[in-house]
């Protein structure tokens, strides 16, 4: 078998993934680890057994030397990122309401800190500061594109107060609400969609 074929085998090879009392354990296979497979693999036609006992016991004890953290700051399963998925798809579909990131978990079935801990590793910001993020921008974008009024452009993204709503605008923009309403009207402010 040729190196490029073998090559993906390695790379899926190269991320060892399995089951414990406390759930996913997840790191990146280190060099020596890498060349013990790689020699495990270049020895599979010769079926000495002899040998395949002494890799795997090496191959274990390699396993056995491997942090007990796991890396899973970058990774995801399927079913978390579904998770995170299905909720991003829930509160965007209305603003207008909104949902603690304790809902969420308890919806899905998972612990807070699991979600807020998802959400940052899929989405790349907290709960919060994405959503946040999110309910601006829609206010953005209504504000340039309808004449809904100030409080009714803040209770379509959620916010029940004018006031707050306007200082977590400003933050975002750099200019409240009417500011930017006026800006965008006057072609001084562009907002792109």
């Amino acid at each position: 078998m040729k190196m490029g074929v073998l090559a993906p085998l390695l790379f899926l090879l190269s991320i060892l993934p399995y089951n414990s009392l406390t759930g996913l354990y997840i790191h990146l296979m280190n060099e020596s680890l890498f060349l013990l497979v790689k020699k495990i693999w270049e020895t599979k036609s010769s079926c000495d057994y002899g040998i395949l006992r002494y890799y795997t016991l090496r191959l274990l004890h390699e396993i056995m030397d491997l942090p007990a953290e796991s890396e899973s700051d970058g990774f995801f399963t399927r079913s978390q990122i579904t998770i995170v998925k299905e909720a991003e798809s829930m509160i965007m579909s209305d603003l207008s309401k909104r949902f603690t990131a304790k809902e969420m978990a308890y919806r899905f079935g998972i612990s807070e800190s699991s979600f807020k801990l998802h959400v940052k590793g899929i989405l790349g910001e907290s709960y919060l500061t994405y959503f946040r993020k999110k309910r601006m921008e829609k206010a953005a974008e209504l504000l340039t594109t309808t004449h809904l009024k100030i409080i009714e452009v803040a209770n379509a993204v959620g916010y029940e107060n004018q006031g707050k709503f306007a200082n977590v605008f400003a933050k975002e923009y750099g200019n409240t609400p009417l500011e930017f309403r006026r800006l965008s009207e006057s072609g001084q402010c562009e907002f792109f969609l």
